[in-house]
């Protein structure tokens, strides 16, 4: 008969016969033997009322001895139950005629039974019935076999609860990646699940887990820690415990696991006798722990570097971030200030406040640019913005706070340097048109002279033609000191064209590139235009202070922007004219000019007799927008111009200090050229 599926045990070896010992194999044996034997009726009732399953089969060999087919002799009614075959379709017909998908293996199988008496047993599954059927085929006669059908389905479903209960466990501890363990400490034994020993890498067949071997597994920073909460645990206090600790590898690596455990079992005194428990490997989450850890120091360390101030603040307010600007700018350090409202942390101006309250209720980024704010008695500027943080709703918003300080005194710098040129242009424009009258003024001076020269012919002849005597016409101007206002006309000319020279000099500003230049000529030029100021507004008059100049002759030529240089020096020369100027009570105001040599400086110093400058203004001078004089007399930028000027541009540095016996002294450094 064809089998659905199968199941054989002792294939090719011959299987324990199952009929060779007892009454009932007896039986069997001569169940088959009389039906062969075509006899005993009393062996026939037994067949017909057999529980299991029972058939007889005649081999059919080729000429050769090969098993090809089989023949059905003989059926009994558990058979037809069974199997749903009818005896009337098979008794007397092969396997071939009745189940023509008989595969070639069971007429293999059955025919090395039949012809060596070699039994077999196996498991076959009827798919139309659902059982599950012990099949025993054996010969009771050369060239016959004889096949019985227990019916095993309860004790194969019983196996296959079983099987699915195991492998529910199995897939549960598994799905779980935990490894379990039970420790009996009446005999230092400990049972480790397999899941266990992968953790650690090792494997059951390494050697069985004990006490002291998992003991000295452990890390030794971790070993104490451990010992006390798991005897804590053992000595009553809990009935369980949790802990995290490092375990050696067999790698040599160390893997992070969370130990759970508890005691199920005491013995009579108390004393813990078993106790199971569960460990997992926590290592990867660890590792992302700590890398969390080193990635918030380094984000921390990023938000701490930024030189602006940044101030994270929750829906309430409550600051949930400083960093060390905002430290250093308020003086307040971050574990001071976290979790307290933010308007109680440090000087914020209102409009901040504003901001941050828009931020939040708009869920939009609010800026706001060049916020003043009075600071450690100084006026300061700043940028503010106000970035939302959104997560399922508003979370709060970050403050970014920019000191722009000094990019505003910069900007204004940058503006007033404009402003300079666009004046240097205009003094230009101014000069050229000036010259043209001036040229024609000089001009008409000189043919003045020139008509009443007697040594010209022509000036005698057009004399007497008009009957007027050149010598008598000259007395008369001579007497009238006519001719001294034309000599006074053309040097006042010449004086006027030669500042007009002066200002086209300094207008023109010339190449920005530096280029070797004696400081004795460019301060020839700057005081000539210090003592012709032309602008009407200054309250100062240079031909009323004495100008006093001390050069060093042996002072070797600066590497300079001539023009630039011009316009430091100019500007401390009116300041310390409109000082003395301010100070009536200096009788008589004096200026000195002094070039020298300091080391690898050339040194240029402005001295006045004026008023001086207040200590604790000496600090604030160069910076943009600092003035000493009265509200409306002053831009604030002369000063940090030309700081900006001699610092950033030349690469010297200047100074202000108190001059002896009253009055200030500016002093510029310029470098000198290597091996001057």
């Amino acid at each position: 008969m064809a089998q659905d599926a199968s199941h054989e045990r002792g294939e090719g070896a011959k299987a324990p016969d199952p009929l060779s010992k007892g009454i009932f194999g007896e039986t069997v044996e001569g169940i088959a033997e009389g039906i062969v034997a075509e006899g005993e009726e009393a062996y026939r009732q037994l067949f017909d009322h057999m529980l299991d399953g029972f058939a007889l089969h005649e081999i059919i060999l080729d000429q050769d001895g090969v098993p090809q087919d089989y023949r059905f002799l003989a059926v009994n009614p558990a058979f037809e139950r069974l199997t749903g075959l009818r005896r009337e379709s098979l008794l007397g017909r092969t396997v071939k005629e009745v189940l023509p998908g008989t595969e070639r293996h069971w007429i293999d199988t059955y025919g090395r039974v039949a012809l060596t008496g070699e039994s077999v047993t196996f498991e076959n599954i009827s798919a139309e019935l659902g059982r599950y059927f012990e099949v025993t085929a054996y010969s009771p006669r050369r060239g016959f076999f004889a096949c019985i059908f227990v019916d095993v389905t309860a004790r194969r479903r019983a196996e296959e609860a079983l099987r699915i209960s195991e492998e529910r466990l199995r897939f549960a501890l598994e799905a779980t990646s935990d490894g379990l363990w039970d420790a009996d400490f009446s005999t230092g034994e400990v049972y480790w699940s397999p899941r266990a020993y992968a953790i650690l890498g090792y494997t059951p067949e390494e050697g069985p887990m004990t006490l002291n071997r998992w003991q000295g597994l452990l890390h030794p920073q971790d070993r104490k820690a451990a010992e006390e909460l798991v005897q804590s645990a053992f000595s009553g206090e809990s009935e369980g415990y949790t802990l995290e600790y490092r375990l050696a590898a067999r790698n040599g690596d160390w893997r992070w696991v969370m130990d759970r455990g508890k005691v199920i079992e005491r013995d009579p005194s108390g004393k813990p006798r078993r106790v199971v428990g569960a460990m997992a490997d926590i290592t990867e989450k660890k590792t992302m722990e700590e890398e969390r850890r080193v990635l918030e120091k380094y984000l921390q360390n990023v938000v701490d570097s930024i030189p602006s101030i940044l101030v994270g603040v929750d829906v309430q307010g409550r600051v949930t971030q400083w960093n060390a600007e905002a430290e250093r700018r308020t003086g307040l350090s971050r574990r001071h200030v976290l979790g307290r409202p933010v308007r109680e942390c440090g000087n914020f101006p209102e409009e901040t406040m504003a901001l941050l309250q828009e931020a939040i209720a708009l869920r939009s980024l609010q800026k706001a640019e060049r916020i003043s704010l009075e600071e450690g008695g100084e006026r300061r500027w700043s940028d503010v913005l106000v970035y939302p943080l959104v997560a399922n709703g508003v979370a709060g918003a970050v403050v970014r706070v920019d000191d722009v300080t000094e990019r505003t005194r910069m900007e204004e710098v940058m503006v007033q340097n404009e402003k300079m040129m666009s004046l240097g242009g205009l003094a230009a424009g101014m000069a050229h048109e000036i010259n043209n009258p001036l040229a024609g003024i000089l001009q008409g001076a000189q043919n003045i002279q020139r008509r009443l020269s007697p040594e010209m012919r022509k000036n005698v002849e057009v004399a007497e033609e008009c009957g007027v005597s050149l010598e008598a016409l000259r007395r008369y101007l001579e007497a009238r000191d006519i001719f001294a206002f034309l000599k006074d006309i053309r040097e006042a000319g010449e004086r006027a064209a030669d500042i007009v020279r002066h200002m086209l000099t300094f207008s023109r500003r010339g190449s920005m590139t530096k280029a070797p230049c004696a400081l004795k000529d460019l301060l020839d030029h700057t005081l000539k235009i210090a003592r012709a100021d032309f602008d009407l507004r200054v309250r100062y008059d240079f031909q009323k202070i004495l100008l006093e100049r001390e050069d060093d002759l042996h002072l070797p030529s600066v590497s300079c922007v001539a023009a630039e240089i011009e316009q430091v020096l100019l500007n401390l020369l009116r300041n310390a004219a409109q000082a003395l100027s301010a100070s009536p009570s200096t009788a008589f105001p004096r200026i000195r000019v002094v070039t020298r040599r300091e080391g690898d400086w050339a040194v240029i110093e402005v001295w006045d007799n004026g008023p001086g400058v207040p200590e604790e203004k000496k600090r604030h001078i160069f910076e943009p927008f600092f003035t000493t004089k009265k509200a409306g007399e002053g831009t604030g930028l002369g000063l940090s111009v030309s700081y900006f000027i001699v610092v950033s541009r030349h690469n010297g540095w200047m100074k202000v200090d108190d001059a002896p016996g009253g009055g200030a002294v500016f002093q510029v450094f310029l470098p000198l050229e290597r091996g001057d």
